[in-house]
């Protein structure tokens, strides 16, 4: 913990470290051979820094600096792989199983023989974090904060083809001694996912919380709304300099709330919306495919009344409504070509996927003890 001045300004805040030691053991199906269990070992030292500085009364700028990681998928981690022989490369010409010549190989587009499916060896995805905000109080529940953050995004995960030592699995095949009399297919092609790729996502965020007690009457305290705006960047680096976008990131998100809390009384309607995004949705097969979501707003409301006295006191009932105008979320595809004349429609789309599921309505009882 750190409790200090800096000059005359009281600086607060703490630093420390978590050290992660992982180890990684799946078992699964190497197709047409048998079972495998592999195991892979990896260790994270992910310090952390945190600042408060008041530069003036109930004024502040904080900041922080922080490791973070994050596991892959554990699909993608599953041993569940196929291990083929690749005819072109290595004929086995008496199908005895154990190939006959090898012919000059064009890595890594031909290899002996190829893997597909998962990667145990995956290491997590890793971001080295910065935050940077203003935050102004202006009473218990009135406040403005304005907030910088950049993530430094590594190991991300992506399907790509890449060069691995296949010798575990030729002797997982039983062709050990086929791999040790030749070395040079040890080089075995991965179709499936690796850790490839870098990429940041950065933005700023507007924040603001207002209660109306000092505007309104005393017979009318207990309003007041909040909202946020977010703008964020994101993007990752393929093997050509390209840039990817990260899935599940919008460019602009809002939210905005107005609320009562008095007497007992609990109300609150909220609304939020993000732009268009990178959805991962589920196949039919289980696996994500990528798909271009449409920006979408929600609409919520909630009220409530807790009992402080009598013979209910410390009794709460709570009604909550979740997407009141049915919003539906929504994919699109770009529309290649324009029927009539055959031509391509630059910049058409058309909807994919079309999915509603209706308002929600939640309710609560609660008695504190």
């Amino acid at each position: 913990n750190i409790d200090a001045l800096l000059g005359n300004l009281p600086l607060r805040g703490n630093v420390g470290f978590q050290y992660v030691d992982t180890k990684v053991n799946s078992t699964g199906t190497l197709a047409g051979i048998g079972i495998q269990t592999v195991e892979d070992k990896y260790d994270d030292f992910l310090p952390s820094l945190n600042l408060s500085l008041e530069v003036a009364d109930d004024t502040f700028i904080r900041g922080a600096v922080a490791k973070t990681l994050t596991r892959a998928r554990l699909d993608q981690l599953a041993a569940n792989q196929s291990f083929n022989r690749n005819a072109l490369v290595c004929p086995d010409t008496d199908s005895d199983g154990v190939p006959d010549d090898i012919v000059p190989q064009d890595s890594p587009q031909q290899t002996c023989f190829g893997l597909g499916g998962g990667n145990p060896f995956l290491k997590p995805y890793e971001s080295t974090q910065y935050d940077l905000s203003f935050e102004k109080y202006f009473g218990e529940a009135t406040a403005v904060a304005v907030a910088l953050f950049r993530k430094d995004l590594s190991n991300w995960v992506l399907d790509r083809t890449i060069l691995v030592d296949g010798t575990p699995f030729y002797q997982a095949a039983g062709l050990g001694s086929f791999v040790a009399n030749n070395p040079q297919v040890a080089p075995t092609r991965l179709d499936g996912p690796v850790n490839f790729a870098d990429g940041f996502i950065q933005g700023i965020e507007l924040t603001a919380r207002v209660s109306l007690d000092d505007i309104l009457p005393d017979t009318l305290t207990g309003f007041g709304f909040s909202g946020s705006y977010t703008y964020s960047d994101n993007g990752l680096n393929d093997e050509s300099g390209n840039q990817i976008t990260i899935p599940g990131q919008s460019k602009d998100i809002w939210s905005a709330d107005v609320y009562y809390e008095n007497y007992g009384f609990r109300a609150k309607l909220s609304a939020r919306h993000r732009s268009g995004f990178l959805s991962e949705v589920l196949n039919f097969d289980g696996t994500l495919s990528g798909a271009s979501a449409t920006s979408e707003t929600i609409l919520d409301a909630q009220i409530g009344y807790e009992w402080d006295q009598g013979l209910l006191e410390g009794f709460s009932i709570n009604l909550e409504a979740y997407n009141l105008t049915d919003e539906p979320f929504r994919t699109q595809n770009d529309l290649f070509y324009d029927s009539p004349t055959g031509d391509v429609a630059a910049g058409e789309t058309f909807i994919s996927r079309h999915e509603q599921y209706g308002t929600t309505y939640n309710i609560t009882i609660a008695k504190k003890f």
